[in-house]
């Protein structure tokens, strides 16, 4: 059985790594263990809420949704892809272009592990962009 984890990104740019849970003011915050039976709360930004798909890719690494992948030979076209992986009809895919496949479809967890590497995320990948417009925006304006 796969353990459930989720991830969050916050507004400093750190992961925090456990449970998900709704604050009564609407915020969400990602609950990790620190001790056997402690727990602390990080304020997370809600878009940036992954789940771990249970799986790593060739160095190890946990999977989350989100997470942008590079596999070779996507869908047996000759060429390499790179992918993000999505939850879509109750199960973990990979999105290359307007396609996914479900990574049930890939095989086993081996072939995942031996095939599939994490190039970055989606968020962060967002973040850079809109620091990088706003430099951008920052240096016309004081010009």
């Amino acid at each position: 059985m796969r353990k459930i984890l989720f991830r969050g990104l916050d507004k400093r740019g750190g992961w925090h790594y456990g449970f998900v849970c709704q604050d009564t003011n609407g915020g969400w915050r990602i609950k990790e263990r620190i001790a056997k039976t402690h727990f602390a709360a990080y304020d997370v930004i809600a878009e940036t809420i992954g789940q771990y798909t249970g799986m790593e890719d060739k160095s190890n690494i946990r999977i989350f949704a989100g997470d942008i992948v590079e596999a070779p030979d996507f869908w047996n076209s000759g060429e390499d892809g790179i992918g993000v992986i999505i939850f879509t009809f109750g199960a973990f895919a990979v999105k290359c272009r307007d396609e996914s496949t479900p990574m049930s479809e890939w095989g086993y967890e081996d072939e995942i592990k031996t095939h599939l590497e994490i190039i970055g995320n989606i968020h962060q990948s967002r973040i850079q962009n809109i620091t990088r417009n706003h430099n951008k925006q920052t240096r016309k304006t004081s010009q």
